[in-house]
């Protein structure tokens, strides 16, 4: 008898958009559906919301996720914070890690499974070049820009880090783990670590937006604190 695969789902939350319980549950179904045998357990982070989210809109969950985790805390600490907690406290063969709007499609998520099941470490998402037309102006200039820093001012050969869909096994686990910057650039630090270490197999795939996702504007004063957190990627040799 095949021993069951089991694969967690962690999502991060801070004040979400309206209607954001009843995506999550829809799509978790359809990737149920994609991914047969395959035992999924759903964790969601309250990243310190204030608005968006309360105590009916997770029992919502509860009554139609089996298994659902919830990890909450009441100050905002940041994304990568967040996904932290989750993987921590998460315990199985495989992790994927995507946004609460669940941006990508769920044969994106299903194609990171795949991999990871394939052999890989760890799965990094590259955004495929029509995303940049469904995308805020700002946003494309900002995504080129943080990949062009990368390509001259990083040695990684993944320059898409920013993609918000990840996944991992339990050796890239040990890696995310070992991340340490809270908010935006969590992942770039994550995907310099995972290149670095030659016993880690970090494969990009590609994935694609889903219909009718909507992507927001990024925000100026939190790209200028993150700053700090760039300029640390480059100086420390050890990242």
């Amino acid at each position: 008898m095949a021993i069951e695969k089991v694969l967690n789902i962690i999502v991060p939350c801070y004040n979400p958009d309206t209607g954001w319980e009843m995506i999550v549950v829809e799509k978790f179904n359809e990737l149920k559906a994609a991914l047969p045998g395959t035992k999924i357990k759903m964790i969601l982070v309250n990243d310190g919301s204030v608005t968006g989210v309360d105590e009916a809109m997770i029992n919502y969950i509860k009554s139609r996720i089996e298994p659902f985790q919830v990890i909450e805390y009441h100050e905002n600490k940041g994304k990568g914070y967040a996904l932290r907690q989750g993987v921590k406290t998460a315990d199985g063969d495989f992790y994927i890690y995507t946004d609460i709007d669940f941006p990508y499609t769920i044969q994106s998520m299903a194609e990171i499974f795949r991999c990871l099941l394939n052999g890989a470490d760890v799965v990094v998402g590259i955004r495929e070049s029509e995303y940049y037309s469904k995308v805020p102006v700002r946003r494309v200039i900002i995504s080129k820009l943080v990949k062009s820093l990368i390509r001259y001012l990083l040695s990684t050969p993944i320059t898409d880090t920013q993609c918000g869909l990840k996944g991992f096994n339990r050796k890239g686990r040990s890696i995310f783990l070992q991340t340490t910057i809270n908010r935006f650039l969590f992942d770039m630090q994550f995907v310099k670590l995972a290149s670095n270490n030659k016993s880690i197999s970090v494969r990009p795939q590609i994935v694609y937006a889903r219909p009718g996702i909507v992507f927001s504007h990024m925000n100026y004063k939190m790209l200028l604190g993150e700053s700090v957190n760039f300029i640390r990627l480059i100086s420390l040799s050890n990242y």
